[in-house]
């Protein structure tokens, strides 16, 4: 992909967030040729994950994932510390932070979702692009599809690698993405269907070939960027067909934001069961292992368009080759 981050398959995992994004599942990823990576928890967790995922695949590359709304201080020292071979931005812009990478000589691979976000991405110093689309399940920064938000980063984006991310399922999406200029793939949902993925497996059963996905705001007390999610009975009660909420439901987000937010995608414990879907009060924390499978039907079952083609649950080893044309 880059000099500095040379891949024997252009797969990159996604850095979920919290234990979704297991160190077992990227160290599979980057055994298997590709790219894993750690996504943002607190900072001592990052470190732990990132050691663990570092002593499974040890002299293979690996990255760590930073959303920007929740990145502290602490968090790029945790990064910084812990040398992966590449850091995934999103979800926002940081130029002091990108600094603090790049003094620390560490790469920089910045999630856009808009040519206007390219470019200031670029303007703070990204090494390379994510042009996601709005095909993208968790959450998304694009309002356009993959297919034209690519071409546009592609056109700005000089000698800077550009990558795609969304609607990635098989082998032949990895194939067309490159043909189109890409540099490698980054790949969430396929990652959540595996072995390794720390998902709950209710909420695994739940997306397994579903065939409808909604993009709302609703899981977003604490975070209201929008997602891509399975319907599940929160969304059925709270949503209309297109996943849109009502005003008072985005009033009660917007007030309880700047409380929440310091925390909410940190925290390692969904909503009690007992709101049983009284209340719209759904952040952003998804279903893992040691949860109540109850939570299938009130928490965010994160998921992009590509679920509709994905019908086994195998090991992220077997499936990066996969998609690399190697099984």
């Amino acid at each position: 992909m880059h000099a500095r981050l040379q891949l024997e398959l252009p797969i990159v995992q996604a850095p979920m967030a919290s234990s979704l994004s297991s160190a077992a599942l990227a160290a599979a990823v980057s055994n298997a040729g590709g790219l894993g990576s750690i996504g943002i928890r607190s900072p001592a967790a990052m470190r732990a994950a990132f050691a663990e995922a570092r002593a499974l695949a040890p002299e293979r590359p690996l990255a760590m994932g930073l959303l920007l709304p929740f990145t502290r201080a602490a968090h790029v020292r945790a990064v910084v510390e812990s040398r992966p071979d590449a850091v995934i931005l999103m979800a926002g812009f940081s130029s002091q932070f990108v600094a603090q990478l790049h003094d620390a000589g560490l790469f920089v691979i910045h999630q856009i979702g808009s040519r206007s976000d390219a470019e200031r991405a670029l303007r703070d110093g990204a090494d390379a692009l994510i042009a996601q689309g709005i095909e993208a399940g968790g959450h998304v920064v694009a309002d356009e599809p993959g297919a034209s938000v690519f071409p546009q980063v592609l056109e700005i984006a000089g000698d800077k690698p550009v990558l795609l991310a969304g609607g990635i399922a098989t082998a032949d999406d990895v194939r067309t993405a490159l043909a189109r200029g890409a540099a490698a793939v980054v790949v969430g949902t396929r990652y959540l269907l595996t072995r390794e993925s720390g998902a709950h497996p209710a909420y695994q059963q739940r997306i397994l070939g579903a065939q409808r996905t909604l993009l709302t705001t609703l899981f977003g007390v604490g975070w209201s960027l929008k997602h891509r999610v399975v319907p599940n009975a929160a969304t059925d009660r709270f949503c209309d067909a297109k996943g849109n909420i009502a005003p008072w439901v985005r009033w009660i987000q917007r007030v309880t934001e700047p409380l929440i937010a310091p925390f909410g995608m940190l925290g390692k414990k969904h909503p009690p069961a007992r709101t049983q879907n009284l209340f719209p009060l759904f952040t952003p924390t998804a279903l893992v292992e040691g949860h109540s499978a109850a939570g299938v039907e009130y928490t965010a079952l994160y998921a992009g368009e590509s679920v509709a083609r994905i019908h086994s649950i195998e090991s992220a080893f077997e499936v990066t080759r996969q998609l690399g044309g190697r099984a």
